[in-house]
């Protein structure tokens, strides 16, 4: 490995460890997981995103469109596992998001089948303002679904959405301002590679 390939990989490593991302299981204890309010996916074969009636501050649980899914959720209901690994090819981040929602109809299944397996980019949005985004359009995350269903297994209770895939970062902020101005966050993905 070259002094220069060396030198990347601390300066990768320093950056995960101040944003606290190396090898990254959170619980439901965590501070992050708790500040977690919404979840966006971008889906991303519709770049450059159309998202000026997409993305609004509203407060409804649940607002999709073709190419946009908005979920509200209970900080209870996310998992997430992000960490770096590496390979002969160099270190890549691995994510995984899984979330609970328990919406049900067949409005929300139709919307879910027409995503499933599709590439999209989460973003999780926090009380804090920031908005923390995992993969941009060149290396999206993968996106599937399951219903669940009662312990019984006599009633679908809701649906858990897992995207994970590898990028060669861990997640990026945007700052929720910009998030929610569809030319600033278009100018910020396009940059943000």
């Amino acid at each position: 490995m070259s002094d220069e390939n060396v030198q990347v990989k601390k300066i990768y490593k320093n950056f995960a460890k101040i944003n606290n991302e190396v090898n990254m299981k959170i619980s439901n204890n965590n501070p992050f997981i708790k500040s977690i309010r919404t979840v966006h996916f971008l889906f991303s074969n519709n770049t450059p995103f159309s998202l000026s009636e997409a993305l609004k501050n509203s407060s409804s649980g649940l607002e999709f469109s073709k190419e946009y899914l908005k979920v509200s959720v209970l900080p209870e209901n996310v998992r997430i596992s992000s960490g770096e690994k590496e390979s002969t090819s160099g270190v890549s981040w691995s994510h995984k998001i899984t979330l609970q929602i328990n919406e049900q109809n067949e409005e929300i299944r139709k919307m879910l089948d027409s995503y499933d397996n599709g590439l999209v980019i989460p973003c999780l949005e926090t009380t804090g303002d920031t908005i923390h985004v995992y993969g941009n359009r060149n290396q999206p995350l993968s996106f599937t679904y399951k219903d669940v269903e009662s312990p019984d297994n006599i009633q679908l209770i809701g649906h858990e959405i897992t995207v994970k895939g590898d990028t060669y970062h861990s997640c990026k902020l945007i700052n929720t301002a910009d998030f929610y101005s569809p030319s600033r966050l278009a100018s910020w993905l396009a940059s943000s590679l």
